[in-house]
Protein backbone atom coordinates (compact mmCIF):
# COMPACT_ATOMS: atom_id res chain seq x y z
CA UNK A 1 0.00 0.00 0.00
CA UNK A 2 1.58 3.71 -1.17
CA UNK A 3 -0.12 6.88 0.35
CA UNK A 4 -1.26 9.02 -1.45
CA UNK A 5 1.64 12.15 -1.66
CA UNK A 6 3.91 9.18 -2.71
CA UNK A 7 1.42 7.94 -5.51
CA UNK A 8 0.56 11.45 -6.72
CA UNK A 9 4.15 12.51 -6.48
CA UNK A 10 3.32 15.14 -4.56
CA UNK A 11 5.83 17.16 -1.48
CA UNK A 12 8.53 14.83 -2.39
CA UNK A 13 11.62 17.29 -1.29
CA UNK A 14 13.80 14.06 -1.08
CA UNK A 15 14.49 10.59 -2.13
CA UNK A 16 12.18 8.55 -0.13
CA UNK A 17 9.02 6.55 0.27
CA UNK A 18 6.77 5.56 2.55
CA UNK A 19 5.25 2.06 1.66
CA UNK A 20 3.42 -0.38 4.21
CA UNK A 21 4.28 -3.63 4.21
CA UNK A 22 2.67 -6.74 6.27
CA UNK A 23 4.82 -7.41 9.57
CA UNK A 24 5.17 -10.99 8.24
CA UNK A 25 6.84 -9.97 4.84
CA UNK A 26 10.34 -10.61 3.60
CA UNK A 27 12.08 -7.19 3.47
CA UNK A 28 13.98 -7.01 0.07
CA UNK A 29 17.84 -5.60 0.00
CA UNK A 30 17.10 -4.32 -3.35
CA UNK A 31 14.83 -3.28 -5.93
CA UNK A 32 14.08 -3.10 -9.35
CA UNK A 33 12.97 -0.59 -11.90
CA UNK A 34 12.70 0.56 -14.99
CA UNK A 35 13.42 4.72 -15.45
CA UNK A 36 12.18 6.85 -17.71
CA UNK A 37 14.65 5.76 -20.42
CA UNK A 38 13.33 2.21 -20.22
CA UNK A 39 16.87 1.02 -18.29
CA UNK A 40 16.08 -1.49 -15.68
CA UNK A 41 17.77 0.14 -12.56
CA UNK A 42 18.70 -1.87 -9.29
CA UNK A 43 18.43 0.25 -6.36
CA UNK A 44 19.42 -0.99 -2.63
CA UNK A 45 17.52 -1.05 0.07
CA UNK A 46 18.33 0.68 3.61
CA UNK A 47 15.87 0.41 6.17
CA UNK A 48 15.81 2.45 9.65
CA UNK A 49 14.26 -0.49 11.51
CA UNK A 50 13.34 -3.83 11.13
CA UNK A 51 11.32 -6.05 13.12
CA UNK A 52 13.54 -9.35 14.19
CA UNK A 53 11.61 -12.60 13.94
CA UNK A 54 12.57 -15.59 15.26
CA UNK A 55 12.67 -18.54 12.86
CA UNK A 56 12.29 -21.16 15.33
CA UNK A 57 9.59 -19.89 17.39
CA UNK A 58 8.17 -17.65 15.16
CA UNK A 59 7.68 -14.89 16.85
CA UNK A 60 9.31 -11.04 17.39
CA UNK A 61 11.64 -9.39 19.52
CA UNK A 62 14.18 -11.84 19.99
CA UNK A 63 16.56 -13.41 16.92
CA UNK A 64 16.79 -17.44 17.10
CA UNK A 65 20.44 -16.82 18.73
CA UNK A 66 18.77 -15.91 22.17
CA UNK A 67 16.46 -18.46 21.72
CA UNK A 68 15.16 -20.93 24.55
CA UNK A 69 14.97 -24.57 24.34
CA UNK A 70 11.85 -25.16 27.28
CA UNK A 71 12.56 -28.46 28.41
CA UNK A 72 9.81 -30.63 29.10
CA UNK A 73 8.59 -31.18 32.38
CA UNK A 74 8.47 -34.39 33.43
CA UNK A 75 4.65 -35.27 35.48
CA UNK A 76 4.80 -38.59 36.43
CA UNK A 77 1.85 -40.76 36.99
CA UNK A 78 2.43 -41.90 40.04
CA UNK A 79 4.68 -40.27 43.03
CA UNK A 80 7.72 -42.95 43.86
CA UNK A 81 7.68 -45.15 46.81
CA UNK A 82 9.03 -43.76 49.84
CA UNK A 83 11.72 -46.77 49.62
CA UNK A 84 12.53 -45.98 46.58
CA UNK A 85 13.50 -42.28 47.63
CA UNK A 86 15.43 -43.21 50.34
CA UNK A 87 17.72 -45.87 48.36
CA UNK A 88 20.75 -47.07 50.40
CA UNK A 89 20.93 -44.50 52.47
CA UNK A 90 18.90 -46.51 55.18
CA UNK A 91 20.07 -50.07 54.96
CA UNK A 92 21.92 -49.45 58.57
CA UNK A 93 19.05 -47.20 59.39
CA UNK A 94 15.37 -47.12 60.87
CA UNK A 95 13.04 -44.27 59.90
CA UNK A 96 9.38 -42.76 61.24
CA UNK A 97 7.39 -40.44 59.55
CA UNK A 98 4.32 -37.90 60.36
CA UNK A 99 3.11 -39.11 56.86
CA UNK A 100 -0.29 -40.19 58.11
CA UNK A 101 -0.55 -37.21 60.15
CA UNK A 102 0.14 -34.68 57.03
CA UNK A 103 -0.03 -35.00 53.57
CA UNK A 104 3.46 -33.34 53.17
CA UNK A 105 5.62 -35.15 55.58
CA UNK A 106 6.89 -32.25 57.68
CA UNK A 107 8.99 -34.41 60.10
CA UNK A 108 10.90 -37.86 58.88
CA UNK A 109 13.23 -39.07 61.91
CA UNK A 110 16.00 -41.89 60.95
CA UNK A 111 18.20 -43.21 63.42
CA UNK A 112 20.90 -46.42 63.31
CA UNK A 113 19.18 -49.48 64.74
CA UNK A 114 22.55 -50.81 65.99
CA UNK A 115 22.71 -47.85 68.35
CA UNK A 116 18.84 -46.82 69.32
CA UNK A 117 15.77 -48.97 69.99
CA UNK A 118 12.86 -46.27 68.90
CA UNK A 119 9.32 -46.90 69.44
CA UNK A 120 7.23 -44.03 68.52
CA UNK A 121 4.13 -43.16 70.97
CA UNK A 122 2.82 -40.15 69.42
CA UNK A 123 2.65 -38.33 66.23
CA UNK A 124 0.71 -35.31 65.32
CA UNK A 125 1.07 -32.50 62.42
CA UNK A 126 3.71 -30.93 64.45
CA UNK A 127 5.65 -33.63 66.45
CA UNK A 128 6.78 -36.73 66.79
CA UNK A 129 7.52 -38.68 70.65
CA UNK A 130 9.30 -41.51 70.97
CA UNK A 131 10.55 -43.63 73.85
CA UNK A 132 14.36 -44.02 73.31
CA UNK A 133 16.68 -46.83 74.52
CA UNK A 134 20.12 -46.10 73.77
CA UNK A 135 21.21 -49.62 73.58
CA UNK A 136 25.35 -49.34 74.37
CA UNK A 137 24.58 -48.21 77.82
CA UNK A 138 21.02 -48.92 78.11
CA UNK A 139 19.94 -45.01 78.72
CA UNK A 140 16.13 -44.99 78.47
CA UNK A 141 14.70 -41.68 77.53
CA UNK A 142 11.87 -39.84 76.06
CA UNK A 143 12.38 -37.28 72.93
CA UNK A 144 10.05 -34.53 71.19
CA UNK A 145 10.78 -33.59 67.29
CA UNK A 146 8.77 -30.78 66.72
CA UNK A 147 8.54 -28.35 63.19
CA UNK A 148 5.68 -26.22 64.15
CA UNK A 149 3.44 -24.06 61.70
CA UNK A 150 4.11 -20.62 61.19
CA UNK A 151 0.71 -19.16 62.89
CA UNK A 152 0.15 -18.46 66.31
CA UNK A 153 -3.15 -20.33 66.24
CA UNK A 154 -1.87 -23.02 64.27
CA UNK A 155 0.72 -23.71 67.12
CA UNK A 156 -1.65 -23.92 69.85
CA UNK A 157 -2.07 -28.10 68.88
CA UNK A 158 1.30 -28.11 69.64
CA UNK A 159 1.58 -26.83 73.06
CA UNK A 160 -1.22 -28.82 73.67
CA UNK A 161 -0.26 -32.17 72.76
CA UNK A 162 3.45 -31.08 74.40
CA UNK A 163 1.35 -30.42 78.10
CA UNK A 164 -0.09 -33.96 77.83
CA UNK A 165 3.15 -35.36 76.91
CA UNK A 166 4.69 -33.75 79.96
CA UNK A 167 1.76 -35.43 82.55
CA UNK A 168 2.34 -38.91 81.18
CA UNK A 169 6.29 -38.46 80.24
CA UNK A 170 8.41 -40.85 83.27
CA UNK A 171 11.47 -40.41 81.99
CA UNK A 172 13.93 -38.35 81.01
CA UNK A 173 12.23 -35.58 78.45
CA UNK A 174 13.98 -33.77 75.40
CA UNK A 175 12.23 -31.62 72.85
CA UNK A 176 13.88 -30.71 69.81
CA UNK A 177 13.38 -28.83 66.62
CA UNK A 178 12.01 -25.86 64.93
CA UNK A 179 9.37 -24.11 66.99
CA UNK A 180 8.98 -20.87 64.36
CA UNK A 181 9.01 -18.75 68.07
CA UNK A 182 11.14 -17.12 70.73
CA UNK A 183 11.25 -17.22 74.27
CA UNK A 184 12.91 -13.69 74.75
CA UNK A 185 13.45 -10.30 72.67
CA UNK A 186 17.11 -11.35 72.31
CA UNK A 187 16.89 -14.92 70.40
CA UNK A 188 16.39 -12.87 67.21
CA UNK A 189 18.39 -10.19 65.79
CA UNK A 190 17.20 -8.04 62.88
CA UNK A 191 13.52 -7.64 61.42
CA UNK A 192 10.22 -6.74 63.09
CA UNK A 193 10.40 -7.16 67.33
CA UNK A 194 8.45 -9.47 68.34
CA UNK A 195 5.23 -8.69 70.94
CA UNK A 196 4.76 -10.47 74.29
CA UNK A 197 1.32 -11.95 72.77
CA UNK A 198 3.03 -13.79 69.98
CA UNK A 199 5.81 -15.67 72.48
CA UNK A 200 3.40 -15.82 75.58
CA UNK A 201 1.97 -18.72 74.51
CA UNK A 202 5.70 -21.00 73.93
CA UNK A 203 6.99 -18.99 77.62
CA UNK A 204 4.03 -20.26 78.92
CA UNK A 205 4.48 -24.16 77.10
CA UNK A 206 7.83 -24.54 78.49
CA UNK A 207 6.59 -23.52 81.84
CA UNK A 208 3.96 -25.59 82.36
CA UNK A 209 5.47 -28.75 80.67
CA UNK A 210 8.79 -27.91 83.33
CA UNK A 211 11.03 -27.51 80.79
CA UNK A 212 14.21 -25.97 80.89
CA UNK A 213 16.30 -24.26 78.04
CA UNK A 214 19.17 -26.24 76.85
CA UNK A 215 22.43 -24.51 77.73
CA UNK A 216 24.60 -23.80 74.15
CA UNK A 217 28.12 -22.37 73.88
CA UNK A 218 29.51 -20.37 70.65
CA UNK A 219 28.47 -17.85 68.13
CA UNK A 220 24.44 -16.65 68.63
CA UNK A 221 22.29 -16.39 65.84
CA UNK A 222 23.56 -18.95 63.60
Amino acid sequence: MVDHNTEKRNGLNFARLLVEVEMRAQLPDEVKFKNEKAKVIEQPMQYDWKPTLCRFCKKYRHVEEEWRVKRKVQNPDQVPRMERLVGDHTKQRQYTTNLENYYNIRIWLTWRHNYYQVNPISKTTQQITCEVMFLPLQIAFEISYVYVFNSREDRKELWESLLIQSRRCSKPWMVLGCFNSILKANDRIGGNHESWSEIVDFNECVTNCGLLEFPTQGNRYT
